[in-house]
């Protein structure tokens, strides 16, 4: 149906400035001011990222180390893409060193191929979820850049209004009336396990490793678990419970979550939990604080490892913390919680429709469902 024809080399030095995009074996690389190939085209990775299929919707230029596709009977190239992409080509990395692809293992993939016109409706359903994934992305970047702007403000101004005098800090200005404390002068507790892996099973309490951590969610995949009895014999530093702040240490380094409302976990390698001191900070202030620019800076600013990026709990304990009362605490975490619930809404929203596209794929794409042109 389709060959995979090599793509060829285009070295960033003898690229010149052009809108034509320039495509290795991840996606884009670079712009040229010429084409290899007329669009719209499909370019498939051959070397590195082995299988990960891309979509150009214009001429472009697949560098040595991609595949690009070439029809070889009539047939719907978005439709092709769709189906590429459900077959999982990674799957078939044949090398033992970098990982390569070899093209003959793809020819021997078998697909179901409806006519013509049914190829055109699939593919213009899963385009259609695809358009409504990219336009909710773009509404959460957007809101993105309006909440770190709101914490920003908040978190160095205070609420609109209230306050009239600010003095210098070693994190800038802020109101007069606040002060400014090290992280760890404001905790009751810190959990750590790192230094330990916890012995996996196939069911029971789930682990929360670093992967598990988002920038102020934790999210439930990957799925690991530990085992009732060997939690209980495992918890020797202490148990988690909510109202903890879950923080990764280690590739990656900063993200923030907040330990989750509902059930019993486990945190894992690379992730420290705190337990803010109630009576000084407020739990939801402190996750703001450390999602803001500032803290993620100074993190960065602290990390180590070339290879593995990480940083040392002492650099985390010691960043400094803006401090006001309780109780504007208490007022500015509303104001960022409305920003927040919206962009959680629509995360969950973007992360449904992955999911729909994925079970369309596998019904659409293998011929279990049917579709009328």
């Amino acid at each position: 149906m389709v060959a995979l024809e090599y793509g060829k080399p285009l070295p960033a030095k003898g690229r010149r400035p052009g809108s034509v995009a320039v495509y290795g074996s991840n996606g884009i690389v670079g712009q040229h001011d010429d084409h290899l190939i007329d669009g719209p085209a499909i370019v498939v990775g051959r070397k590195g990222s082995v299988g990960k299929v891309c979509w150009s919707g214009g001429s472009c230029w697949p560098i040595d180390t991609t595949y690009y596709v070439s029809p070889q009977v009539q047939c719907d190239l978005k439709w092709v893409f769709y189906l590429l992409k459900e077959k999982k080509l990674s799957r078939l990395n044949s090398a033992t060193g970098v990982p390569g692809l070899n093209r003959n293992d793809a020819y021997l993939l078998s697909v179901a191929t409806p006519p013509l016109a049914e190829q055109r409706k699939i593919a213009a359903i899963l385009s259609s979820v695809d358009e409504a994934i990219e336009k909710t992305q773009a509404v959460i970047e957007q809101v993105q850049v309006v909440k770190r702007g709101l914490m920003q403000e908040l978190l160095t101004k205070g609420l609109p209004g209230r306050h009239k005098r600010f003095k210098r800090t070693e994190i800038g200005e802020i109101p007069a009336d606040w002060e400014v404390a090290p992280l760890g002068g404001v905790l009751e507790k810190v959990i750590d396990y790192r230094g330990k892996t916890p012995p996996k099973s196939e069911s029971g309490i789930p682990l929360l490793s670093a992967a598990n951590i988002g920038m102020g969610r934790v999210k439930m995949e990957p799925r690991q678990f530990i085992s009732p009895t060997d939690y209980d014999a495992w918890t020797t530093r202490g148990l988690t419970r909510p109202g903890d702040i879950l923080i990764t240490t280690e590739a990656p380094v900063g993200h923030v979550a907040p330990y989750p409302e509902n059930g019993t976990y486990q945190i894992s390698r690379r992730v420290m939990a705190l337990r803010p001191n109630a009576g000084q900070v407020l739990s939801k202030y402190l996750i703001f604080v450390l999602l803001a620019d500032d803290a993620q800076s100074r993190l960065l600013d602290k990390t180590r490892g070339s290879t593995v990026p990480r940083v040392l709990k002492p650099d985390i304990l010691g960043l400094p913390i803006p401090m006001p009362s309780l109780s504007e605490q208490a007022e500015i975490s509303h104001h960022l919680d409305s920003t927040n619930s919206y962009s959680d809404a629509l995360m969950s929203e973007c992360e449904f429709l992955h999911v729909t596209k994925q079970a369309l794929m596998s019904v659409l794409l293998t011929g279990e469902l049917r579709v009328t042109p």
